[in-house]
């Protein structure tokens, strides 16, 4: 009990430490294309089905939907209190989301929610994902037997805590340092993390991303901040469903929010957003391998924003004529 207070005042501490920016209440863009810089596509375009459900966060609100937003099912209203994070399971029938040190999913068709955690569970930030099969939840986690962030695997049907990765297992960096879960590859065999040091204001963050092969129980150093300056802050990173590249979202020394392409078969990572005037985002890769949502918020009043669909060229396929954010 002594190691969970001092782990939630150190929490208490972090949030203090990290630079945090006011979100206003958004508004939608009309002309958003007239606002970017980026090269609009001349290539064939991969639409998205109706079927293709996806999940959208706007204003702490979380909605499943078509991806222009259309038939939407409320999952949960954010003037209830705001989410640590939220995952949906690959189905579209379970939507999972952590609060209060609580686990939660809730049964989409039945509307009825379960906790999944007996003891609390703590967490400095990170992605909640579901398995392929969606058996399972990783996220970042420790508890009173285990107060060191780990990467922890929670069965969804017996509600038991297995313990992956834990900081003393990676490497000297990792071990002294805090470890947050980014990502869990489609097919279930790799989880993306970083290992990172809170940074003083004004500082550039010290960080490493890992690739954790769940077969093999090894993990693989895969980009750092020593390596490039054009990352100050690193947001999340998410993994290509054929795993060959990542989407980095970070801030650069201004800080502005931009979108960055990792090729994991060469190491070289390609800037894909730019520009002072948009803080850019990237949550979801779409089915294709070769394109993602982007969210872009206007840096300053009104704070408008606007969706897109881009390809790993950087160029934007098209728009997205929706509210809020597409974040799975």
């Amino acid at each position: 009990m002594k190691n969970m207070i001092t782990f939630i005042l150190l929490l208490t501490f972090l949030s203090a430490c990290i630079p945090e920016t006011a979100v206003p209440e958004l508004v939608q863009t009309t002309q958003p294309l007239e606002l970017i810089q980026e090269t609009v596509a001349q290539t064939p375009v991969f639409y998205p089905t109706m079927n293709e459900k996806v999940l959208i966060v706007s204003q702490g609100n979380y909605y499943l939907a078509n991806p222009d937003g259309s038939e939407s099912v409320n999952l949960y209203s954010g003037g209830q209190e705001p989410l640590t994070t939220a995952s949906l399971s690959p189905d579209r029938t379970k939507f999972a989301y952590y609060k209060n040190n609580f686990l939660y999913v809730l049964d989409i068709p039945g509307q009825t929610t379960v906790v999944l955690n007996r003891e609390i569970i703590g967490s400095i930030g990170g992605n909640l994902r579901w398995s392929p099969n969606g058996s399972k939840l990783a996220m970042t986690c420790s508890t009173a037997p285990h107060p060191s962030n780990a990467i922890c695997q929670i069965d969804a049907q017996s509600r038991q805590i297995e313990f992956l990765l834990k900081q003393k297992d990676v490497d000297q960096f990792c071990s002294g340092n805090y470890m947050e879960l980014l990502d869990w590859s489609k097919d279930g065999t790799t989880m993306v993390y970083t290992c990172f040091i809170v940074p003083e204001k004004g500082q550039k963050q010290t960080f490493a991303l890992y690739l954790y092969d769940l077969a093999s129980k090894a993990s693989s150093r895969v980009f750092d901040s020593s390596s490039q300056d054009s990352i100050w802050y690193l947001h999340s990173a998410s993994l290509s469903p054929r795993k060959d590249n990542l989407l980095v979202s970070g801030a650069n020394q201004a800080p502005v929010d931009q979108v960055f392409l990792l090729d994991l078969t060469t190491n070289e990572l390609k800037q894909l957003t730019s520009g002072s005037e948009y803080h850019s985002d990237a949550f979801a890769w779409r089915s294709d391998s070769e394109s993602f949502y982007l969210h872009k918020t206007l840096v300053l009043s009104p704070y408008t924003e606007s969706n897109f669909v881009m390809n790993t060229n950087g160029e934007v396929l098209f728009q997205i004529e929706i509210i809020g954010a597409i974040i799975e």
